[in-house]
């Protein structure tokens, strides 16, 4: 496929998934959540493949409940406890590598455990962090318009992010940002995702009217949140010796292709907009 077309692909189902999510998710903050579960549950479905591609075969209930578990506590839950439970959840996950580590009678089931734990978190965890940013709203800015789209900062961040380290990529790119992992990402790319993303994040953070300082901070570090998560999800894809984790939205290949940037970006933007708008006031 050409440049063009290629572009032009990526471009129209980005704009039409982007819609139909955006339609859904201001409708009503149980819609809202449902979306988020939906992307949650099938690229936790994709990721299951990706790992049973390599031989391993997960206890895919339990990645399922942990995700389920994560939005269920966002959406009902307040704030802190739901911090607190993203805490636990690391902590827990952190514990049973150290005893998968060290455990040799059971290691084969423990490990199978902790894959499926370790999506559950990756995914469901990541994804349930957009119901964490849409409760800030309400309880801080509800009825003030502008930030009615603070739940949309961490995309435009990634797809600012995605779409300039692309275009900046195929016309300049040279040098490797990292061979060994993802054979397209070059330096140059690097360059152009990070100023395209604090472009974007100058022109919508002034429209919701954040904080310079907490602009050019978004700027600077979702950027590189964006490329380590694409670079964690490349990692997997070289390790399992697979293309694209699935085909749902066409040019973009899976789920877990479009959102691999996010996963790492939306738990950022939470944590930053958490300090500056609840934990401070």
């Amino acid at each position: 496929m050409s440049f063009k077309r290629d572009f032009i692909s990526r471009l129209t189902v980005a704009l039409g998934a982007g819609l139909v999510g955006l339609f859904l998710a201001w409708y009503s903050n149980f819609t809202f959540m449902l979306v988020f579960a939906f992307f949650a549950s099938f690229a936790l479905w994709e990721f299951f493949n990706l790992v049973e591609r390599g031989g391993y075969r997960p206890y895919k209930i339990i990645g399922y409940g942990i995700a389920a578990a994560f939005f269920a506590v966002a959406y009902f839950k307040p704030l802190e406890t739901y911090n607190n439970f993203m805490i636990l959840s690391f902590l827990v996950l952190f514990l049973l590598k150290v005893i998968q580590s060290k455990q040799t009678t059971y290691r084969k089931q423990l490990t199978m455990l902790l894959i499926a734990a370790f999506g559950g978190l990756y995914i469901g965890g990541a994804l349930s962090f957009a119901v964490g940013l849409q409760k800030i709203h309400d309880l801080k800015f509800r009825g003030i318009t502008p930030f009615d789209y603070l739940f949309l900062l961490p995309f435009v961040a990634a797809w600012a992010s995605d779409t300039g380290a692309y275009l900046t990529g195929k016309l300049l790119g040279k040098d490797k940002l990292a061979p060994n992992i993802s054979g397209k990402k070059t330096i140059e790319g690097l360059i152009g995702g990070v100023a395209s993303s604090m472009a974007a994040m100058y022109i919508f953070g002034t429209v919701l009217r954040l904080p310079l300082s907490m602009i050019f901070m978004l700027g600077i570090l979702l950027p590189l949140f964006c490329t380590a998560g694409d670079l964690f999800e490349s990692s997997l894809k070289r390790r399992f010796d697979v293309k694209d984790s699935g085909t749902l939205l066409k040019a973009h290949g899976g789920v877990l292709d479009r959102f691999d940037g996010v996963f790492f970006v939306l738990p950022l933007t939470y944590v930053i907009i958490y300090y500056f708008y609840i934990y401070q006031s």
